[in-house]
């Protein structure tokens, strides 16, 4: 007696290779556009807490949806594709906030809002009309620092005519070949170059001035007020001082942890600028003989600003030291993340600034070349005067007469 024929189970509908290969493409697609767009937010805002757990969470719920619909094998080779290609941009961005990015003080400055004789500018004014009136064609063309250029602005304000035709510009930031504004290295270098006739800095480096000897000429400074150079830390950092014996061994390399100046057991990560700029070159004469200590490359910032929406210094991080000038950091970027350091126990306000007590006051110049016209010996003349000292007080400086 025959069996009864059993029937044959039909056979599972297999996937095929190649749709299975698809679907690994585009998950490692989906994974590198989730981590490039995650490593953008981070590096741009700094919010690792934010951008690093949505990365983990797409990360493990996109395993789960695969498991829910797809075979366990192909499942198991996306979420494995997945887990690597995702975890590979993870990582890359959690590592780009760690060392390409920060510490930066993030913040924008609209320079706009101190544009001469511009409606509701936030520059600093005069309680009568300035004593010296410059004449549209014999006005000297300025250029300078961005932490300067409120002040000078202001100063173009009081003393230059208004524009004759609002829509020339002939006062914006952005466009003026009457007030410029680049930065300390290109103000030097366009003196030189004698491209502008007065600009408003911090000292030369020693680099700035061999340029000038170069072709023949010599700076002449003229001190019109003051300012405090100041070094600060994440305001999380429990120290609160530093002495100038400290600071040089820091940035020669010398002293390299927190807990040696009374904070956490953590290496100090001593920012630098570009070479050429005011803090730099500030920060290269506090160091006297002893060397500075050469950075790595992510570690050296290349602007303290920019022309028009600045992202400068030092983003928030608990081990970072940063520096940079007081008003720049208090009154132009107000970013409430960092602390100013008190040195050899003075704190930087105006007071210790006034009196000289503070260790790191600096003067500020208006900067020639020991040529300019009779107009801008008067300019220079009238901004040292009480009315131009007036304006330097009113803006957030120091006078010299303090």
């Amino acid at each position: 007696m025959e069996k009864p024929t059993q029937p044959v189970p039909k056979n599972k509908k297999s996937r095929n290779p190649a749709v299975t290969f698809v679907l690994v493409c585009l998950t490692l697609t989906a994974c590198a556009f989730a981590g490039f767009w995650g490593m953008l937010f981070i590096v741009f805002t700094g919010r690792a807490e934010i951008a690093v757990p949505a990365l983990l969470i797409f990360l493990l719920a996109v395993p789960f949806l695969l498991f829910s619909r797809f075979k366990k094998t192909s499942a198991w080779i996306m979420a494995a594709a997945l887990l690597t290609g995702g975890g590979h941009y993870g990582f890359y961005a959690v590592k780009m906030y760690r060392t390409h990015s920060v510490p930066q003080m993030s913040g924008n400055i609209d320079l706009n809002d101190y544009e001469p004789f511009s409606n509701h500018n936030l520059l600093a004014t005069l309680d009568q009309p300035a004593t010296l009136q410059i004449p549209l064609g014999q006005r000297p063309r300025l250029d300078g620092a961005i932490a300067l250029y409120p002040l000078y602005a202001a100063f173009v304000q009081a003393a230059y005519p208004p524009p004759e035709d609002e829509y020339k510009m002939e006062y914006s930031p952005h466009s003026s070949d009457v007030v410029a504004m680049n930065n300390t290295p290109e103000a030097y270098r366009r003196l030189i170059e004698g491209k502008t006739d007065i600009i408003f800095v911090t000292n030369p480096s020693d680099e700035q001035v061999k340029a000038a000897a170069a072709v023949g000429k010599t700076f002449t400074l003229t001190p019109i007020g003051k300012e405090a150079f100041v070094f600060f830390v994440h305001r999380n950092n429990p120290v609160n001082n530093l002495t100038t014996e400290q600071v040089v061994k820091i940035y020669s390399g010398s002293l390299k942890n927190w807990r040696d100046v009374g904070g956490k057991d953590e290496p100090i990560r001593a920012f630098q600028r570009n070479e050429n700029s005011g803090s730099q070159s500030t920060l290269q004469k506090i160091m006297g003989n002893t060397p500075l200590m050469s950075p790595p490359r992510e570690d050296r910032l290349a602007s303290m600003g920019g022309i028009v929406n600045v992202v400068a210094d030092y983003r928030n991080y608990e081990n970072a030291l940063g520096f940079s000038f007081r008003y720049y950091t208090q009154t132009m970027l107000k970013n409430n993340q960092i602390k100013l350091l008190d040195i050899n126990g003075i704190a930087p306000t105006r007071e210790n600034i006034a009196n000289d007590s503070y260790p790191y006051t600096r003067r500020f110049y208006a900067v020639t070349t020991g040529s300019e016209s009779p107009a801008a010996k008067q300019f220079i003349e009238w901004i040292q005067s009480p009315q131009g000292q007036e304006l330097v007080e009113k803006t957030g400086y120091v006078g010299l007469g303090k």
